[in-house]
């Protein structure tokens, strides 16, 4: 998936969570995912977690490193 999706779409396509990188859920809005880009998020104890930072007051995906 890319492009900006909101969180719901995301978890019906498969991820588990959406997260902040320091750690609360995002259980709502819409994700900013870069051009040309997938969402791609990380497995956490056997769960599929994307991350997110929030910039300007909006969420964009983040690869966690």
């Amino acid at each position: 998936m890319s492009g900006p999706a909101d969180v719901e779409t995301l978890l019906e396509a498969g991820i588990d969570a959406v997260y902040t990188i320091d750690g609360h859920m995002v259980k709502d809005g819409r994700i900013i995912i870069a051009e040309g880009k997938s969402a791609k998020p990380c497995p956490v104890d056997g769960k599929k977690i994307l991350f997110v930072e929030s910039i300007d007051g909006r969420y964009h995906a983040v690869k966690r490193g």
